[in-house]
């Protein structure tokens, strides 16, 4: 079907009348007054033309057999929305009430206008010109939001590129700061801390802005179990608990009952930290925040409450939109892209739930609810970030790094030989098939943004050219991390797909898993 916006389309009219000579008298009317019109004496010879971007159906209410009713009525609701073709019935006015009463439904369409003959031409042709201003404007707003959706996804694209071209410098900085951190010296530093912070602080504001376009693009991949909600909850107070210690800001949680939850531990700690965050970052020096757990038989409400800055009424209308952000003046001192709690709502409903705010006004604090529902059987453990592991308890390990950005590779292979691993470093794909028969890497850290090979490539090359012990575990070190990314690495051959800036404490834990399974 032809739907492309083009001068003219949508003005087409197609005129079905059960005999020839009608349908020839309707066009002739038709054509004399100005309009494209073609004649059909039966249903099945007018659904071949149907998608051709026309403008309206005229039908003979004699022509309205049951057949045709129940073909006509499929044919329509194919359509694509928004594009639902009008249709202008000419019924006599003694069988008005009959055939009307034959088929209800079909006369009862939106897009349905009945006109009893004989009717005056000037009437008609009237009739027929705002019927096909009100198509003309179908396809302008068809073509309006296939324009829109074209921008969406240049968006997130160059979203996804954006953070690829900054994750790369951002891993390298990280890396540095991990090296700087080895020495003794370092231990005591303040410069370095507040340097790691913030190193981090970029990562998150990188992985929010992501977020928020695939949940809008429904491109969100989760993996729910039954969790108990005490160790998300722990979780996301761990992830914050230095903010909170920064600002000397008093903290307290009752979480009562112990339930479980069905739903990704991942996502859930990131809902509740965000708001937890967000408590802080609202929350002046010396504040309170607290967080209460209150479970029912179905549901749980968590409800985490502060009493900072507060908001009025016109923020609390539009709080959980994208970018949403109360009024801070030039010196943004609370920062941030305003993120945050779009992603709560979107993690709450993600997992049946809901999020709600409540503000008796400017300064009086503020109370946000989270409501899940809760979940019978026994809940799995679930870290949201795996615990560090050194891994020279875990032994040394063969590792080939395949990674053309000079700074990563040096940094990262620094990294990995500190920490006690038997390390090679190869620039490119082909590079690293040649090594891979000579070194024998038992683990190959790779870069997807290869030159000539890519990542993927060389993943599927790899394990074509090694069979039973050889094979090595593949991690991919990508900027990229959206789900069509982490598909693509599976497909390929890729067992890990990790993102960067790399969080050591991950890779350490793959590789300890790895070193165990082998045993």
């Amino acid at each position: 079907m032809n739907l492309n916006w083009h001068e003219g389309a949508g003005q087409r009219l197609l005129v079905l009348t059960p005999t020839g000579r009608d349908s020839t008298l309707a066009v002739e009317l038709l054509k004399r007054c100005g309009f494209k019109a073609d004649p059909f004496t039966n249903v099945e010879q007018l659904s071949q033309t149907l998608g051709s971007a026309i403008g309206a159906l005229i039908i003979a209410d004699e022509a309205l057999t049951p057949g045709a009713v129940a073909h006509l009525t499929s044919l329509l609701e194919q359509q694509p929305t928004g594009l639902d073709i009008p249709v202008i019935i000419l019924t006599r006015r003694h069988d008005r009430g009959s055939v009307a009463d034959s088929f209800p439904s079909f006369y009862r369409r939106t897009n349905v206008t009945v006109l009893e003959r004989p009717i005056k031409t000037e009437n008609f042709v009237s009739v027929v010109r705002s019927v096909l201003a009100g198509r003309h404007r179908q396809y302008e707003v068809r073509s309006l939001l296939d324009t829109l959706e074209k921008r969406i996804q240049e968006r997130d694209k160059f979203l996804a590129m954006l953070a690829h071209e900054l994750r790369n410098p951002l891993s390298v900085i990280t890396n540095a700061l991990t090296l700087i951190s080895y020495s003794a010296e370092s231990k005591i530093s303040r410069p370095l801390e507040l340097a790691t912070r913030q190193a981090k602080v970029i990562s998150r504001l990188l992985d929010d802005l992501l977020d928020v376009a695939r949940f809008a693009n429904g491109k969100v991949t989760v993996e729910k179990y039954n969790v108990a909600l005490s160790t998300v909850i722990h979780n996301a107070i761990d992830a914050c608990a230095r903010s909170m210690l920064q600002k000397r800001q008093h903290f307290t949680h009752d979480l009562g009952r112990d339930v479980a939850v069905h739903g990704d531990p991942i996502r859930l700690t990131q809902l509740f930290s965000n708001l937890l965050i967000n408590a802080s970052k609202y929350t002046p020096e010396g504040g309170q925040i607290g967080l209460h757990c209150d479970a029912h038989d179905s549901t749980v409400n968590v409800s985490i409450r502060d009493n900072g800055i507060g908001m009025g009424p016109e923020l609390l209308a539009r709080l959980f939109e994208p970018f949403a952000q109360g009024e801070q003046g030039i010196e943004r001192s609370q920062g941030g892209l305003g993120l945050g709690l779009a992603l709560a709502k979107s993690i709450a409903e993600l997992h049946g739930g809901s999020i709600s705010a409540s503000s008796k006004g400017i300064g009086s604090g503020s109370e946000f609810t989270v409501s899940l529902p809760v979940t019978g059987g026994e809940a799995r453990e679930a870290n949201a970030e795996p615990a560090s592991i050194n891994a020279r308890h875990a032994g040394p390990l063969r590792i080939m790094l395949a990674e053309d950005d000079a700074d990563s590779a040096e940094t990262l292979q620094a990294i990995l030989s500190n920490e006690g691993y038997d390390v090679q470093t190869v620039k490119d794909g082909r590079s690293a098939i040649k090594a891979a028969s000579v070194f024998r890497p038992q683990v190959i850290l790779l870069d997807i943004g290869l030159p000539e090979m890519n990542g993927y490539e060389l993943a599927q090359e790899l394990r074509k050219r090694t069979t039973g012990n050889d094979v090595p575990l593949l991690v991919a070190l990508s900027g990229y991390g959206r789900p069509e990314d982490l598909q693509r690495s599976r497909a390929a051959g890729i067992d890990q797909h990790l993102v960067k800036p790399l969080q050591l404490e991950k890779l350490q834990r793959i590789l300890a898993d790895f070193k165990e399974s082998r045993h």
